[in-house]
């Protein structure tokens, strides 16, 4: 399989820094048979746990990568893969869709559903929501 995907739990960074473990530093640990680590085809935030995929051949990388690039590319403006016809090849450009969900544990009087549909700006404090 030229695939790996594993759950990452929140609180662990993509990437080692100041002591900290990120899952750079476990990819030797998922070789396996083979004579270098994984490679990492997307990321996920450090507060957020899910599925991330890791590409056991540089193929595999590119292939995977280009997903996540191309809709990285349409996100900033470029043209968009749906107005091509992605039936065509399962292997279109911009395939992949992210779906995140919120466990929340309060009680509240907004809708038990809903869509947040806001662009995310760093700031020195962390990640929070831009005005609109």
């Amino acid at each position: 399989s030229d695939v790996l995907v594993v759950d990452k739990p929140a609180g662990l960074p993509m990437r080692s820094v100041n002591g900290v473990k990120g899952v750079d530093a476990f990819l030797a640990d998922l070789r396996f048979d083979l004579a270098h680590p994984p490679m990492t085809v997307h990321r996920l935030d450090r507060d957020t746990t899910g599925c991330l995929i890791l590409a056991r051949t540089r193929e595999a990388q590119r292939t995977l990568a280009g997903y996540f690039q191309d809709r990285a590319r349409v996100a900033r403006g470029g043209s968009d893969p749906s107005t091509t016809n992605a039936r065509e090849e399962p292997e279109s450009l911009g395939a992949v869709r992210r779906v995140y969900w919120a466990l929340v544990s309060a009680t509240s009087t907004l809708a038990s559903r809903g869509t947040i549909d806001a662009p995310l700006v760093t700031t020195h404090a962390g990640v929070t929501l831009k005005p609109g």
